[in-house]
């Protein structure tokens, strides 16, 4: 094995350790969370509640698009500058995700504990939530910098 296969064995070996840290780590916390802080509110819809009343549906569409976003995130991590941070925040996706959907087949529909009091009109949430939007949002911004 020559020196650029072994450094990017290496790359790749440290990019799945952390989407698998962080993953794991998201579904733990926010499994706990959800478990400690009372109330909760159980949304049977997708985000911010769209279909609500359609829980076979709304289900269907959680599945298809954990799904395409499993495939994208480990298509994304087979490139060689996803890289250690880039793992990381594919985990916090993943990992929320899969948390989510933990709720979604055992109380058919996500627990929501976090409210924003003095939004009108703002969804409650969860730990997954922010895990979810905060890998997003990491991953996007880093892509608009390396692609300058």
């Amino acid at each position: 094995m020559s020196r650029i296969e072994q450094g990017l064995a290496y790359i790749q070996l440290r990019t799945a350790v952390a989407v698998t840290v962080s993953g794991f780590g998201i579904v733990i916390i926010d499994q706990i969370t959800k478990l400690y802080v009372r109330p909760a509110t159980v949304n049977s819809g997708l985000a911010f509640g769209l279909l609500r009343t359609q829980p076979v549906i709304s289900t269907a569409i959680w599945f298809l698009l954990f799904l395409i976003v499993a495939w994208m995130t480990f298509r994304y991590l087979r490139m060689p500058e996803a890289g250690a941070i880039g793992g990381a925040c594919a985990g916090l996706v993943l990992g929320g995700a899969f948390s989510n959907g933990i709720d979604r087949l055992f109380l058919g529909g996500v627990r929501d504990i976090l409210t924003l009091p003095h939004v009108l009109s703002f969804p409650s949430f969860n730990v997954a939530d922010i895990a979810i939007m905060t890998g997003v949002c990491i991953l996007w911004i880093a892509e608009v910098l390396r692609s300058k």
